[in-house]
């Protein structure tokens, strides 16, 4: 071999004998162009193929002997086998420090010889099990703590003794939290103590997981060791859904169609899961789902009080509530101001919601102790859902003998003001030939509870048919000559001058939304409103196939005008609430008939006088209304 000292020489290639294109050793390979003599070649051992002009060994000599055979090297000292050198490289420090991962940090040296000697001093902590939630509660002696308690444990998971412990933290950001929190030390005797972890401050889950999510560094000291050692965890505020407050599902039946601008018709109060009041409304989103009736909730917007948080609905158009809907709201936390909301795997670290329905109920307003429909009916369907249809087109309209609405001058916009305009047809519930042909076939047009203004199955008298209608001022000393000033709305907003007797003293608000005439075409917008009566055909109308009875109020007059309508004409319609002993009396032959709303709004008769009828006296009604000698309804 030779031996150099110190030496420049390069190491080429590093590789198996199979990377180097070497021979497989074999013992009977004496070729010399097999190593055979390095030890265990077919262990494939790594190989360094060096570059160097030193001599090493001897030269190798061809034997000639054998002239038959190939030439081969046989071993003498003035032949060369490529036999195996050895090179010594100086060891240089690594300024890498490798560690193990565990739940504390250390070098793999260190670990090591612990294996080795037996080590059985901390290498971590146990289960923290944490429980850090927005609702936790400083002040508590309970829910002030966010972690269960833990202690220091060996390889074998053993509690290990320590003296004592310290706690700082950080937030994602790198900011010091450590004022925030505490550390808890329970002693256990003998040497062993329990830590835990508790808040100083409240909380609240927000979209920014830099400042809900906190790194624990706790130093523990142990006996006979000054230096303490550093076990960190870390521990995301988990969110706590939000809560609505009001009972739910809520109700609101509006004592008008509309709200002034900018209030709000109601509010819908929440929190989110935050123990602190301050914070219960930090980062809350409030939004309309939907509504029962499809499309009404384009209508209303939900917008969140700057100051209280609470969800505020607003009306977003006149619109008159006309039947009785659902609206859906909800509410969700953890949404930036951007209204991003948090997203994460798991439920407890993302935005959650709580949801409330709100059902409004009929624009109603009370009148003489009767509650009526605050503005014109806008329904498209009857009460079972049946579809009324909408039609435009006047020549339609003149032929129909079903139901059909449309608005004035067929103008949507003419429709949150004055409300639709229906044929006699759909307020009797014709939506068919056979329900033409069969009244029992018919649908039912008000919604449940309610009903249009009956008239009476008399003669078409004012009297009979303004049996209902009288109780609009019945509570009054009006009469039908200056009661419709009681009924119009004041000033020129929508009436033409001079809106005679114009006083709303009952807050009917009646407005001028013209008619469609039985031809199709449209008039008297802004100087008359028309109105259907409703219940079952009377005597007159069911011997007169082309008119019915309605009511009109004008500019010009603060009366009230009992009329008859063409079947095909399209007024405006209102609804009562359906109440006890609606009584319409008329005289039959030798009897005087009595036909009445029960409490469900059916139709029911009485016969007055004659055999088995009822006397007049047993019947009482509201000046200044009264039941005169023949039956009658007389209005004074």
């Amino acid at each position: 071999q030779y031996y150099p000292s110190s030496k420049a020489d390069v190491a080429i290639a590093i590789g198996t004998s199979d990377d180097l294109s070497m021979y497989s050793a074999t013992v009977d390979n004496t070729l010399g162009s097999a190593v055979y003599n390095f030890y265990q070649l077919e262990t494939q051992p790594l190989i360094a193929r060096i570059s160097t002009s030193n001599a090493m060994g001897v030269t190798a000599i061809e034997n000639v002997s054998l002239s038959t055979l190939p030439p081969t090297y046989a071993s003498a000292d003035n032949n060369m086998q490529p036999y195996l050198s050895v090179y010594e490289t100086k060891p240089v420090y690594s300024l890498l420090d490798i560690f193990w991962e565990t739940s504390t940090a250390g070098l793999i040296s260190d670990l090591n010889a612990d294996v080795l000697t037996g080590f059985d001093g901390a290498v971590g902590i146990s289960d923290i099990n944490w429980n850090f939630k927005e609702s936790s509660n400083p002040l508590s002696s309970t829910t002030k703590y966010i972690s269960g308690e833990f202690w220091p444990i060996s390889l074998t998971n053993t509690e290990v003794p320590s003296t004592s412990a310290t706690l700082t933290v950080q937030d994602a950001n790198g900011t010091d939290s450590t004022a925030s929190f505490g550390l808890e030390t329970i002693d256990e005797g003998g040497g062993i103590k329990h830590y835990r972890i508790y808040i100083n401050d409240n909380f609240v889950f927000i979209n920014n997981t830099n400042l809900t999510t906190f790194t624990f560094s706790i130093s523990i000291i142990f006996p006979d060791t000054p230096v303490p050692t550093v076990f960190e965890e870390i521990a995301q505020l988990e969110n706590v859904a939000p809560t609505i407050l009001n009972s739910c599902p809520a109700t609101l039946a509006l004592p008008a169609p509309t709200s002034p601008p900018g209030v709000p018709i109601y509010t819908f109060q929440a929190v989110n899961g935050a123990n602190s009041t301050a914070l219960k409304q930090v980062e809350t989103q409030w939004t309309i789902l939907g509504t029962s009736t499809t499309g009404w909730e384009s209508l209303f917007s939900i917008v969140k009080n700057p100051t209280t948080g609470d969800g505020e609905i607003f009306l977003l158009d006149t619109f008159p509530i006309t039947e009785t809907f659902t609206l859906n709201v909800q509410i969700k936390d953890g949404v930036s101001s951007a209204g991003i909301p948090t997203d994460n795997t798991e439920l407890k670290y993302r935005s959650q919601t709580d949801t409330c329905s709100l059902t409004i109920s009929i624009g109603t307003v009370e009148i003489c102790g009767r509650t009526w429909s605050a503005r014109n009916v806008e329904i498209t369907t009857y009460a079972d859902g049946t579809a009324i249809p909408q039609v435009t087109d006047p020549a339609v309209w003149a032929g129909l003998t079903t139901g059909a609405w449309c608005y004035y001058d067929n103008d949507a916009a003419n429709g949150p003001i004055y409300g639709k305009l229906y044929n006699w047809y759909a307020v009797q519930g014709i939506y068919d030939a056979a329900s033409l042909a069969n009244p029992s076939l018919r649908k039912q047009f008000a919604p449940t509870g309610f009903h249009v203004i009956y008239a009476s199955n008399g003669s078409g008298s004012l009297e009979g048919h303004q049996t209902e209608l009288c109780a609009l001022w019945s509570c009054t000393s009006n009469t039908t000559s200056n009661a419709g000033g009681t009924l119009k709305e004041q000033g020129f907003d929508h009436w033409d001058n001079p809106n005679t007797g114009a006083t709303n003293s009952t807050s009917f608000t009646a407005l001028p939304g013209g008619k469609r005439t039985a031809s199709g075409t449209f008039e008297k917008l802004t100087e008359e409103g028309h109105w259907w009566f409703g219940g079952p055909e009377s005597g007159f109308e069911i011997s007169d196939p082309t008119n019915a009875s309605s009511w009109k109020l004008i500019y010009t007059s603060a009366a009230v005008f009992d009329i008859t309508s063409s079947k095909k004409d399209g007024l405006a319609v209102r609804f009562t609430e359906n109440y006890a002993a609606d009584y319409i009396s008329y005289t039959d032959g030798p009897y005087c008939q009595t036909t009445y709303l029960d409490e469900e709004g059916n139709l029911e008769q009485f016969t007055l006088g004659g055999v088995g009828g009822f006397e007049q006296s047993n019947f009482s009604t509201s000046a200044p209304c009264a039941i005169d000698s023949t039956c009658g309804i007389v209005i004074d």
